[in-house]
């Protein structure tokens, strides 16, 4: 896809699980 980027961010790791922020132009996403 042309134009089309992402940026992204591990927030938190560790032995009970991670935490990372995905961003692209359309959406935003936190996973826990």
């Amino acid at each position: 896809m042309i134009g089309t980027g992402f940026n992204y961010s591990i927030l938190a790791s560790g032995s009970s699980g991670n935490c990372f922020y995905l961003e692209t132009d359309k959406k935003k996403i936190l996973v826990d």
